[in-house]
């Protein structure tokens, strides 16, 4: 009773409660004693701190000055009339001992007393809020952050931003393993499926032998001197008398191989060996008009060979009893043989004439084709079904397995009828190989083009696929996996549709849901599954003639017995090159697709987006240096295809042109050829071009693109690196599954019911959260709830030096930081001139009116 007597009004004893113990003393634990002691001394009016000052001396028996741990006891058993535990009284001495000497002096006792009651402790955190208002001009250090989300908060607005922005970050991040995955099982099975490598061989291995070894022209006089050398090939067929000449002394001996081929010298005996007759009977003219007597040969008796070359019995254990007959590249064998037809077109009447009567005598071609310049392997491909198989020019099968003399015959009796007529304007000679041991077929494709030029163009275009996609189950496995990944795509993006449907409704639901990241997910999972389907397809292709070929026999002439299977074949051959060259295309298309994925996780890493930000931010000042840059790239191709688009085929189109300009701006060019048009023109479109193009507008678009990448850098210098921020997402996941902490998807939610909303503007949002809002009212440990505010406080101020700096950068701030040191060394020559001119007036008669004594001031 004395001890409540002597306090009296000053304190009421019961505040040293534990169970009064609240955000008060939440906020000891953050502010330093210098400053709770400047609160406390300013809070507390001077005669109650003299009052204090007598009780505390009365508390200190010992009068050394401060209060122990056992005197605080004393007092609140004695007041309390019950024990106080031990733990109340260290946790008492643990927030109040600034010093940690284990005693309290006046000035932390007076702390105590500031920071007890309900009303005091209100005026307490208005004044430590005051005082941490008062530095916020000055950066925040991680304490004193703590020490603002405390007693001042943060807007809710910026929260929900911190918390969308971790979130965003986070669900990148967790995307770039996951598009790796696709991005690798992707390459993995298409490399297998097509295996390129043995594509690409099978295929050079067919081009190099048609190229160098389908030759004619021979120098010795064929077919009664053997050839010894074919000085003209495939790309010197001028004329349809060459094309004739190609086809039976060129194609044939290497389609139809009929004996093993031995050295120049033993070739030259056999030849010598036989007759006249043979000869000509060989290159296909029927006996019976052969109306002479066969000639001895020219050693007659003396043949050192007369049987030929002998077979050794392992070449006929390699080859089989049909030895060569119907093999190709000695591992290969010749499908069904040869399928040549045509596009043909009706001539017509010219309908050119002069004054006199026609220019022209004859008839000529309909403009139907349009075969000017070297169509590429597309074009070709597609055959006009309407002027194919006409008359005159029908559809001809050279079978596999034939003799020389029968095929040679065959090609002889088609140039007697002129197959090939002027009328002619694409010839097609498809050949199918077939690789078993690799289970390839190769399509190998010769084209003849007569355009009205009256030029041949040659194209020889093997084309391989594999039979069978599935060799091994190791490819269905990795097929599945990757269809497995793309499926769960498919279903959290369509998860993330229902939850916007189910909150804000089908119409805004949609709305809110549909933006460029989203766009590129369902892009990338739509071609995913057209690809799909279109890989169904080619496979349904490909099992058609695998069973048309298990039809066949290798030792019937031209495969099938049947003509109509025969015609299938080639058919099911034709549209599968073609489905292949589209889904070729299709599949290197896809990994487009995939890095549009990887730049959307980019984005939400700093370091990573730096790429992706700078072009971004540079893409309306790249955008209008297009405009300009377009223009003049323009204007130089126009003049290019005027001054040699007559010379040069490359330069022929204003696309090929475009084209062929571009490479040149790259290097690409041959200074040969282009002033072979004439120098002087040349030398002034190359040296313009040049100057202009290479070395000013090149240069111009790379110091835009860096210089908003020197601003890009500049706000990314502290950004956190990649495994950075994975390990903090991975220690925020631990913290989640130990419940030490709540997801922040959960947090964003009892913020903000409409989460998926980012653009709304509450009422709400204005208001300030405080450490004790989300530990209160929604359950969150201190620890994540101050990491939550003061991430969020750093994030506001970061936005706000963006702002102050306006968006400048490096340069630009570096120029104005100049501008201004010159501006202060103008100033400071002035002010020394106009010094030196007041020490002059100082020591001259004094001022005579107030004017002058003003500006002598100045």
């Amino acid at each position: 009773s004395s001890i409540r007597k002597s306090l009296g009004s000053i304190c009421n004893i019961d505040d040293f409660e534990e169970e009064d113990e609240d955000e008060g003393d939440q906020i000891l634990t953050q502010l330093s004693k210098g400053k709770l002691t400047e609160i406390a001394v300013d809070h507390v009016p001077q005669s109650e701190r003299e009052q204090w000052k007598e009780f505390f001396d009365r508390l200190d028996t010992d009068k050394s000055g401060k209060v122990g741990i056992m005197e605080l006891k004393s007092l609140l058993e004695k007041e309390r009339k019950k024990q106080v535990p031990k733990a109340e009284m260290e946790r008492m001495m643990k927030d109040y001992d600034f010093n940690q000497d284990g005693r309290l002096d006046f000035e932390e006792f007076l702390v105590l007393r500031a920071v007890t009651g309900e009303k005091k402790q209100d005026n307490f955190r208005a004044k430590a809020q005051q005082l941490l208002k008062s530095s916020t001009t000055r950066d925040l250090g991680e304490k004193d952050r703590i020490q603002t989300v405390h007693l001042q908060g943060v807007p809710k607005a910026w929260v929900k931003k911190y918390i969308r922005k971790e979130l965003n970050e986070t669900s990148a991040c967790l995307q770039l393993p996951w598009a790796a995955m696709i991005f690798i099982f992707f390459g993995v099975s298409v490399m297998m499926h097509f295996r390129f490598e043995v594509l690409f061989a099978l295929d050079e291995a067919i081009t190099f032998d048609i190229e160098e070894n389908a030759n004619f022209a021979f120098s010795g006089n064929v077919p009664f001197e053997n050839g010894r050398m074919g000085h003209k090939t495939l790309y010197d067929v001028n004329t349809i008398a060459d094309f004739w000449s190609w086809m039976s002394m060129g194609l044939v001996p290497i389609f139809w191989p009929q004996s093993w081929d031995v050295n120049e010298a033993r070739a030259n005996v056999q030849i010598a060996c036989s007759d006249a007759k043979s000869a000509l009977q060989g290159f296909g003219w029927p006996s019976q008009k052969l109306k002479f007597t066969p000639s001895p040969a020219a050693i007659g008796a003396a043949c050192p060979e007369p049987q030929g070359v002998q077979w050794s019995q392992e070449s006929t254990r390699f080859f089989g009893q049909r030895k060569l007959d119907g093999h190709f590249l000695i591992h290969s064998s010749i499908v069904g043989g040869a399928r040549i037809r045509q596009e043909r077109v009706s001539a017509e009447e010219c309908g050119v004439t002069n004054e006199d009567g026609k220019i022209h005598a004859g008839l000529c071609n309909p403009d139907t084709f349009s075969y000017w310049l070297q169509p590429d392997f597309n074009q070709l491909l597609e055959f006009s079904k309407k002027y194919e198989d006409r008359s005159g020019g029908e559809t001809v099968y050279l079978l596999s397995r034939q003799q020389q003399s029968d095929v040679r015959a065959a090609v002889r009796a088609l140039e007697d009828r002129q197959w090939f007529s002027p009328e002619t304007a694409k010839i097609e000679i498809l050949f199918t190989v077939y690789q078993p041991r690799n289970n390839i077929l190769s399509a190998t494709y010769i084209y003849f083009i007569l355009n009205e030029a009256g030029h041949i163009h040659k194209s020889l275009d093997p084309f391989s696929f594999n039979l069978n996609p599935y060799g091994n189950a190791g490819l269905y496995v990795i097929d599945i996996i990757w269809l497995l990944l793309t499926l769960k795509l498919f279903v959290e993006e369509s998860w993330e549709i229902v939850k916007h449907i189910k909150q804000l409704g089908l119409r805004q639901g949609l709305w809110q849901y549909i933006d460029v990241p989203n766009f590129v997910d369902w892009v990338s999972i739509l071609y995913a599954f057209v690809m799909v389907v279109l890989w169904v397809l080619y496979c349904q292709e490909l099992r058609e003639i695998r069973d048309l070929l298990t039809q066949g026999n290798p030792e019937l002439v031209g495969t099938w017995a049947d003509a109509s299977v025969r015609e299938q074949f080639y058919e099911t051959v034709h549209q599968t090159t073609k489905d292949t060259v589209q889904m070729r295309v299709t599949l290197a298309i896809y990994p487009f697709v995939i890095i549009s994925r990887f730049f959307k996780a980019f984005s939400a890493q700093a370091r990573l987006a730096m790429v992706t930000s700078t072009l971004s931010q540079a893409a309306v000042d790249i955008f209008h240096f297009a405009i300009v840059f377009g223009c003049i790239f323009l204007l130089y191709t126009l003049s290019a295809v005027i001054l040699w688009g007559g010379e040069k085929e490359y330069f022929a189109t204003f696309t090929r042109a475009f084209n062929s300009v571009f490479r040149l701006m790259l290097g690409d060019f041959d200074w040969e050829e282009m002033h072979d048009v004439g120098r002087p023109q040349a030398l002034l479109w190359f040296w313009t071009f040049t100057w202009l193009v290479n070395f000013i507008m090149l240069n111009m678009l790379l110091a835009i693109i860096m210089d908003i990448y020197g601003d890009v850098k500049a706000f990314s210098t502290n950004a956190p690196t990649l495994w950075h921020q994975a390990h903090h997402i991975w220690n925020r996941w631990k913290l989640v599954r130990q419940g030490k902490a709540m997801r922040l998807s959960e947090v964003l939610t009892l913020l903000d019911p409409t989460d998926l909303v980012e653009d709304d503007e509450d009422e709400e949002d204005s208001e300030l959260v405080l450490v004790e809002t989300l530990t209160d009212e929604y359950n969150l440990k201190i620890r994540q709830a101050e990491i939550i505010l003061v991430e969020a406080c750093k994030m506001m101020d970061s936005y706000a030096k963006k702002q102050n700096l306006g968006g400048m950068s490096e340069h630009r701030q570096m120029s104005r930081i100049e501008t201004k040191v010159v501006q202060i060394h103008r100033f400071l020559q002035a002010y020394a001139r106009r010094s030196k001119h007041l020490e002059k007036s100082s020591r001259g008669p004094p001022p005579q009116n107030e004017q002058a004594t003003r500006e002598l001031e100045l």
